[in-house]
């Protein structure tokens, strides 16, 4: 949050409204949900005095590292299922069958 701003409501409101244009392409928009929401309640607080600036600052950090945590953590396991995927389609695609009369021999 910025030192200057003292209107930290409106501030991060405004910055939430700028911010929207980029979500439809976000690959998680839940997690740019979460993230908003926590820094709307954080600018309230500081701007209702229950927090300082710097108490503020480090809490959005700790979120944001959460948030990036959080992408990360689905970001590996989705790599991991289309390792399986991609595995297993591999495997299916090298076996070849063959018939015989009315035998079929598969390997």
């Amino acid at each position: 949050f910025p030192a200057e701003a003292k209107r930290y409501v409106e501030k991060t409101s405004c910055d939430y409204n700028a911010a929207q244009a980029i979500r439809p392409f976000l690959t998680y928009p839940d997690l740019f949900d979460k993230e908003w929401a926590e820094r709307t309640l954080l600018a309230e607080r500081l701007q209702a005095g229950k927090l300082t600036l710097a108490e503020a600052n480090v809490q959005a950090a700790s979120v944001h590292s959460q948030i990036a945590e959080d992408e990360q953590r689905r970001n590996l396991a989705s790599r991991s299922v289309n390792a399986q995927e991609a595995a297993a389609a591999a495997a299916w695609k090298s076996t070849s069958c063959t018939r015989i009369g009315n035998t079929v021999n598969c390997f």
